[in-house]
């Protein structure tokens, strides 16, 4: 049977604590990478949610037909 050194607890505790330290590490380092690329990927966005965008109050009777539509399937079964 191996013998146990005394302080072998503690050492597995020191180990786990260890661990326990470095997942939290990785946890953060990737929820700060995910913060990264979404800042970086939704910068665009900020800049088209500030600039003025010229929405007609009328639809022009030329765009308001809806023939292309009558050619998918979804809307051949509504009627």
């Amino acid at each position: 049977m191996p013998r146990q050194d005394v302080g072998s607890k503690n050492e597995s505790g020191y180990a786990k604590q260890k661990r326990e330290e470095k997942e939290d590490q990785s946890i953060q380092s990737q929820k700060n990478a995910l913060l990264k690329h979404f800042r970086s990927n939704t910068s665009d966005l900020k800049q088209m949610a500030n600039s003025s965008i010229y929405v007609p109050e009328e639809i022009p009777p030329e765009n308001n037909n809806h023939s292309s539509l009558s050619s998918s399937p979804l809307h051949e079964t509504e009627v």
